[in-house]
């Protein structure tokens, strides 16, 4: 008796140690990179399987949202909004799911319920409660993909600003009534 519960508590001893250890290195691999780091320079964010890598290494969403807004308020904006509705997409896939699955339960009971009964009454309030459920989760799935494209179409043009140099030099045209200036600015 006392072997077995020594046994159980070496176990929870070595899972939470397992824990703990994964716990810190996911940390580390997030906050590698600091938002004053991108002060003076602007990185180039990648977007790979929901995840948006800096320079090889996983950065964090609040990470790419302090750079867009650095650099950009309205990729912020989008990327935002993007935020949001990925966030808002995925809850109500969820319910959806949730109300599928009462509906399949509902749908399983009715039909257990038409063959013990020698009635021959058929209801199929499961079968409409699966069809609401699915079209709810199906328009949940859509609003998350709508939201993951308007976050990668922010990070594309934040990249695409990032790529074109600043002109060092420009000309300019002014033409008036009676005459026309060119020039050139520094």
């Amino acid at each position: 008796m006392n072997y077995f519960l020594n046994l159980r508590f070496r176990i929870i001893i070595f899972l939470l140690c397992l824990v703990n250890c994964s716990y810190g290195q996911s940390e580390q691999s997030l906050d590698s990179i600091s938002p004053f780091e991108v002060q003076t320079k602007f990185p180039v964010i990648k977007s790979s399987f929901g995840k948006y890598l800096v320079n090889h290494r996983i950065v964090s969403t609040q990470f790419v949202m302090d750079v867009l807004a650095q650099k950009d308020s309205a990729n912020f904006t989008k990327f935002n909004n993007g935020h949001r509705l990925l966030k808002t997409g995925g809850t109500i896939a969820i319910v959806g799911a949730g109300v599928t699955l009462v509906g399949a339960v509902v749908t399983m009971i009715e039909i257990f319920d038409d063959l013990l009964s020698f009635e021959g009454q058929t209801r199929y309030t499961g079968v409409a409660i699966v069809g609401v459920g699915s079209g709810i989760s199906l328009s949940g799935l859509a609003v998350l993909v709508l939201g993951k494209h308007k976050k990668n179409q922010a990070v594309k043009f934040y990249n695409s600003t990032i790529a074109t140099p600043n002109p060092k030099y420009s000309i300019y045209l002014k033409p008036s009534a009676n005459k026309v200036t060119v020039g050139l600015r520094f």
